[in-house]
């Protein structure tokens, strides 16, 4: 079963958290990451290929997902930062179907567990649909 509203809340209110670090700087940091990994490793496409095929959903989720990474990198609304930390959190509480397992949870895997969310996390924030990513997945 997964995490209950509560206890993901009991995660946003630092009251279950990793060792040595806060959530939320965590999460924050991971995001700087996530953003700095696609834009170095995103796929480079045309929008019409040779046989005239258009990559247009392909094209929406990749720039969608800049979108949600620029606005990491320039931190021009601290709002991005907090939502991105409660849609993690929900993915989370979906994933994690006990408390304990976070609370016996080292830094270190803390911070690879958010961040093996991450991709998720900027795919709800930036409204991603699930044709566009299949359709940039499959490229």
């Amino acid at each position: 079963m997964p995490l209950s509203t509560t206890e993901q809340l009991q995660i946003m209110r630092g009251e279950v958290s990793p060792p040595n670090e806060t959530f939320k700087n965590i999460v924050i940091q991971n995001a700087f990451k996530f953003s700095n990994n696609f834009y170095d490793t995103y796929k480079e496409f045309p929008i019409t290929d040779v046989n005239g095929s258009i990559n247009l959903l392909a094209n929406s989720y990749r720039e969608k997902i800049f979108r949600i990474a620029q606005r990491v990198y320039s931190m021009e609304n601290k709002a991005t930062l907090d939502v991105l930390s409660r849609i993690v959190t929900v993915i989370i509480g979906a994933t994690v179907s006990n408390l304990g397992t976070l609370q016996n949870a080292t830094t270190e895997q803390w911070e690879t567990f958010i961040y093996n969310q991450m991709d998720e996390a900027f795919e709800y924030l930036s409204g991603v649909k699930k044709d566009e990513k299949l359709e940039y997945t499959n490229l």
